[in-house]
């Protein structure tokens, strides 16, 4: 077992990087607002006109639970990392990281997806949107989390690996909230250019037709016979 020194601050460091990894998620990727901002636009072009109004605001209950599940996280690695380092050698350790990491999480990665859009949408349209995302979420475990573990394990001092792993997981964070939530705005950003495509063709059609100044003149000029 690990001190109870080492726990708390393993909890303590992710815990915070995972509730700063999801206000940056919220603000930057999201674009949500704070409630107390000024001139909010119901109709902004980072939302759809279906997004629920709780869902354009900044969430603080949200980023509660990111710290909470943090603190949780962080004592239980703890652990595993202690485990690791006293039962297997680096070899080994790079092995079972690199599995944890790139397929275990995958996995629970594309479930959790799965699951939110099975609450918030309909349950037919899970499969849909699992194959949008799926290569995603591979794409950024596999890029992310391989070159963390090898310099975690082979060029870090133990004190140091886990201040990487939690600034890995942070960035991996906003990472799956960039996958989630820029389909919705490009999506969102091409409604609203064929709805202004729709208005001006509305307008064009209502507006009455302009005088052709040259075609008059040509009317009235006199045709000569002969």
């Amino acid at each position: 077992m690990p001190s109870p020194l080492i726990v708390l601050g393993y909890s303590a460091l992710l815990s915070t990087v995972m509730a700063t990894a999801d206000v940056i998620a919220q603000l930057g990727v999201e674009k949500r607002r704070l409630k107390d901002s000024p001139n909010i636009k119901d109709d902004d072009d980072d939302y759809d006109s279906d997004t629920d109004e709780e869902d354009k605001y900044y969430s603080l209950t949200r980023t509660g639970r990111f710290a909470a599940f943090g603190a949780f996280a962080g004592v239980s690695l703890s652990m595993w990392f202690t485990v690791l380092h006293k039962g297997l050698t680096k070899q080994h350790i790079i092995y079972v990281e690199l599995f944890r990491k790139c397929v275990g999480t995958v996995i629970a990665n594309n479930f959790v997806i799965g699951l939110n859009h099975t609450i918030s949408q309909d349950v037919h349209t899970v499969p849909d949107k699992l194959r949008q995302e799926f290569f995603k979420v591979v794409c950024l475990d596999w890029t992310l989390w391989p070159p963390v573990i090898l310099i975690q394990w082979l060029v870090l001092h133990p004190p140091y690996r886990f201040i990487l792993y939690a600034l890995a997981d942070g960035c991996h964070d906003v990472g799956l909230s960039y996958i989630a939530h820029i389909p919705v705005r490009r999506r969102s950003k091409y409604k609203h250019q064929s709805h202004d495509v729709r208005l001006d063709y509305k307008e064009l059609a209502a507006s009455p037709p302009k005088d052709d100044d040259d075609s008059d003149a040509r009317q009235k000029i006199p045709i000569e016979e002969g």
